[in-house]
């Protein structure tokens, strides 16, 4: 006796429905509290001038990066030694990395070529002159 599986096969409840949990995380958590502790308006400040005034590329053309993001991303990436497919993924699903570079309140990410291309522009300059504060 043969079983035909394309006649018992049922679809799932939640196919066409997102998936939503609740997470907590604590406020311990060591990115919960390294996030806190960072002045990201600073670290902007310091990092305009490398990626725009130094390039010759005007803040007022294009789109602007979510700087916030990328030196949130950069700064995991250093600090774990990520890869930036790595860092994308983590971006994208854990839920402390989302909180550093404050995407908490978003669907937002980035991708691992936006990633690249941030560090690239950064440079090696960029690099000393943040860790120097």
């Amino acid at each position: 006796m043969s079983l035909d599986l394309n006649q018992i096969n049922q679809q799932s409840l939640f196919f066409q429905s997102e998936y939503r949990t609740q997470i907590d995380i604590s406020k311990d958590h060591p990115l919960v509290i390294l996030e806190q502790s960072i002045s990201w308006s600073d670290l902007m400040e310091q990092a305009i001038p490398l990626l725009y005034h130094t390039q010759g590329i005007s803040l007022d053309i294009g789109r602007r990066l979510n700087l916030r993001a990328h030196l949130g991303a950069y700064i995991l990436q250093t600090v774990h030694n990520w890869t930036d497919r790595w860092t994308e993924e983590m971006l994208k699903f854990y839920v402390p990395a989302r909180i550093f570079c404050g995407f908490l309140e978003s669907s937002g990410s980035l991708d691992h070529t936006k990633i690249e291309k941030f560090r690239n522009r950064l440079g090696e300059n960029g690099a000393h002159t943040n860790s120097r504060n």
